[in-house]
């Protein structure tokens, strides 16, 4: 297990000395993870489209399929908030310095996988995007409060989700220009 350095906040990110990557090469699971997150996508966009209808038929609005489709909105909120935190811990924050002492064909390495990384990233970020919209769609018509656990939780990995990307970002500028 690699030593591990205290970082100001209060994650912990491996040591200095460590050049290891965490995230290694793209497995051959990459085209069944890709298919089952397009049909989540599709049908999230579903539920997207039928909450908007129900949204005309006021008395529609308790019905068992808004339930269900609340049961997975904080189930997806939940999926999604582990994959954040996931990727949080793993993407360690920007050191120029230790750029600096990796060879051509580790740099090379790194850009591809932060590239795999930033793909998947924003992959994702559409997904957040659908339950954030269909979380509005719930609390216009007050069916969810706003206060609900998935509402907020939505609303905070937003801003994870978005600082998890940027860092992303980083990475792969400072590999481009090294």
């Amino acid at each position: 297990m690699p030593e591990k350095q205290r970082k100001f906040t209060n994650g912990y990110y491996p040591s200095l000395d460590s050049d290891s990557d965490s995230y290694g090469n793209v497995d051959q699971n990459s085209v069944v993870l890709k298919r089952n997150f397009a049909g989540k996508v599709d049908s999230l966009h579903t539920k997207l489209n039928k909450i908007k209808q129900l949204k005309n038929k006021p008395d529609n609005l308790n019905s068992t399929f808004l339930l269900s489709v609340i049961a997975d909105i904080e189930y997806e909120v939940e999926q999604l908030q582990d994959w954040v935190d996931e990727k949080d811990d793993k993407i360690e924050q920007v050191k120029i310095y230790r750029v600096a002492k990796w060879s051509s064909s580790q740099r090379k390495k790194k850009l591809s996988q932060y590239k795999e990384i930033i793909s998947d990233i924003e992959a994702h970020g559409e997904i957040l995007k659908l339950l954030l919209s269909i979380c509005e769609a719930l609390t216009e018509d007050n069916t969810i409060d706003d206060d609900n656990h998935a509402v907020r939780t939505i609303k905070q990995l937003e801003t994870v989700w978005h600082q998890v990307w940027l860092r992303a970002l980083e990475w792969e500028c400072l590999l481009e220009q090294s």
